[in-house]
């Protein structure tokens, strides 16, 4: 079902994640094993970002043109000025932070950049993970890691088909964490429950 949701958005992380549940299909059928392993996946995974870095480098790393880079350089430099523990619940990057426009974003000028003004904020939650760090500060994103490790373990005992879309889900869950508050989506809780 989840598969099936993701290929009809029409995503390309969607799409390259339902050709890696089949090549994991393929290769567990011929490799005749029991259990997937993880590490099965480094060859595919380096593909893929060896395929799409310019992609990645524009949309995600580059400070020049990109929205979530400038999240994620605010949201690193939050965290360092509330270290330990960020700023707090609705102070960056999530919907009500949008909503009654923090006065972090003031401090950091971002009514300077388009897409991240008081009339025009549709970039301003564009990222989970950056809100995540600037909310929640290092120890928050530490446990957040751990929790996601896990699930890795989770998903690393159960066998067959059903581990590898698991796992596929999972992954696809975590992409989407960079480029998206897939977690508080529709798709994203249904995800999660699945």
């Amino acid at each position: 079902m989840g598969s099936i949701l993701i290929f009809f958005a029409a995503r390309n992380k969607g799409l390259i994640f339902i050709a890696i549940y089949f090549f994991m299909l393929l290769f567990q059928h011929y490799a005749k094993t029991k259990s997937f392993k993880i590490s099965y996946l480094i060859l595919p995974v380096v593909t893929i970002v060896a395929s799409f870095w310019e992609v990645i480098d524009t949309r995600l790393l580059s400070s020049t043109t990109s929205a979530r880079s400038l999240l994620y350089q605010a949201a690193f430099k939050i965290a360092d000025m509330y270290a330990p523990f960020g700023a707090g619940f609705a102070s960056f990057g999530s919907g009500s932070s949008v909503k009654n426009y923090s006065s972090l974003y003031d401090m950091l000028r971002f009514y300077d950049y388009y897409g991240f003004t008081r009339d025009n904020p549709q970039y301003l939650n564009d990222s989970y993970i950056a809100m995540f760090i600037a909310q929640f500060g290092y120890i928050g994103i530490t446990c957040f890691a751990m929790i996601l490790v896990i699930f890795l373990l989770m998903i690393n005992r159960r066998s067959g088909r059903i581990q590898a879309f698991t796992l596929v889900l999972f992954l696809y869950a975590v992409t989407s964490l960079f480029t998206e508050l897939y977690l508080t989506t529709n798709l994203g809780v249904i995800t999660f429950f699945f």
